[in-house]
Formats: C-alpha cells, structure tokens, sequence
C-alpha cells in the first residue's frame, strides 16, 4: 500500500489524549489525530520522527493524522500504528495471492455482524457473501465460510518477541469468543496479527497485560482458530506485507 497523498515528516512531541497527539511540523506544533486506541507501548517515542497523512475532508477538525512513529527500542525501525491498516494490507496480499494461508476464497465482505461482535472479514462463495444482514454460521455447509478478524500489532519485548495487546482489551476477548463458536458451528474462523515494525522474529501474546487474552488466545487455538501473523515492511512511501511470523505459545 502507497501512501497517497505523501506522508509529511515531523516530530511526535506528545499524546495528551486517547486519540490526539502533538506533532512538530516546519516548526509549529499542531494537534494530529491518533487512530489507535491502545496504550502504543514501545512506539511512542516522544523527539523522534514520525509521518503524518493530511485528511482527506476539508471540513475536519484535525487536518492530519498519525500513521507512523518511531520504535522506542530501535529508532532504525518505524511503526504502523493505524489499527485501520491491518484490513487494506490483509486483502491487498489476498489479491495478489501472497496469503496462501487464505487463499481459494472467490468474494469477501467487510464488517460482517455474527453473534454479538462485528469481525472484519468473511471469505466465501459470492452468492452467500453479498447477502446483506447477519450471519449464522451454523446455516451454512460446513468449511464453507471463513470468519476473519484483523488485529494491529505495534509492540515487541524488545527481544524479537511481538506482543498482542498493548493493553487489557475486552474486545478482543470478545472476538476470540465469537472465533471459538464459529468453530463449533462448523466455519473456519481466522484471527490475523499483522505486526506493523521490522524489528520482530516471532508472535505471543502479552500476558503480563492482559492475562485474559492469552489464555483465550491458547484456549482458541487448541478449539480450531487459525493464528496467522504476517510482518510489514514498514518506510515512511509505503506499508506492504512481507513475510509470515511464527507463533509461540
């Protein structure tokens, strides 16, 4: 993926609210829009460069927002942080047949309602896919559907190891939940990491934070959930998958 319009180099100074930062641009400070809504441990180095996208709405109150930071551990590596991000990549490697992992598929649908959670994606034959509305997997013959969920990935224990969540995330239990009955119902059900920095050999989850998350991250993976975590190459022109992560549990 392109950054298009170009992306414009500055100084992140600070994040004084959940979504708004404070970046350095020709030397005036303007408040930026943050899309991420974790802690961002490990890339928000605070004097170090960063790269933001001017808004596409004229009307916006924030004209530009947070795409890239820099990794606290390493200031060679640069980080996606927009949790918007994983998605876009994720059909753009599909397209180009680079995720073999979940290839075959003929039609996709973004935002599909399955029990009580909205998951990213659902992969299948196009006749079922376009139908709008909710989804029961149980109605349809099995493995024919596959339920995706996209995750963001932007910290690493500074040893390799990307780390997922960077914060307590009831959601996300939530959505490994929502994969685990998918399975019981019959469909395939994906839950994607996509680890937006250069500087990680290896996924796990981040039980010193959120405890909860990995042990229903494991209890999925034993259930049938596919964990597939797939590494960015991240520079300040462009985002596109690289290469496949293992897992470790």
């Amino acid at each position: 993926m392109e950054f298009d319009p170009p992306l414009a180099r500055g100084i992140l100074r600070d994040r004084y609210k959940r979504f708004i930062c404070l970046v350095e641009l020709d030397g005036r400070r303007v408040e930026v829009f943050c899309p991420n809504s974790g802690s961002m441990k490990g890339c928000l180095a605070f004097g170090r460069p960063c790269y933001v996208e001017p808004a596409d709405r004229p009307s916006r109150r924030l004209k530009w927002t947070l795409k890239l930071t820099t990794a606290e551990e390493d200031e060679r590596f640069l980080v996606s942080v927009d949790t918007g991000l994983p998605v876009p990549l994720l059909l753009e490697g599909l397209r180009s047949g680079m995720v073999g992992e979940l290839s075959g598929y003929r039609a996709h649908r973004r935002e599909v309602k399955v029990g009580e959670s909205r998951l990213d994606l659902l992969l299948g034959p196009e006749e079922i896919v376009r139908v709008r509305g909710g989804f029961d997997p149980a109605e349809f013959p099995r493995g024919t559907l596959c339920f995706v969920e996209a995750k963001n990935v932007t910290m690493t224990d500074g040893r390799g190891t990307a780390l997922f969540p960077d914060a307590v995330t009831t959601r996300g239990q939530r959505h490994l939940r929502e994969l685990m009955e998918i399975v019981r119902r019959g469909q395939r059900a994906v839950n994607f990491y996509l680890v937006g920095r250069g500087d990680a050999e290896r996924f796990s989850t981040a039980d010193q934070i959120d405890p909860d998350y990995g042990r229903l991250f494991r209890e999925a993976l034993a259930a049938g959930v596919e964990m597939v975590v797939w590494q960015a190459e991240v520079t300040p022109q462009s985002v596109h998958l690289s290469r496949p992560l293992p897992v470790e549990v």
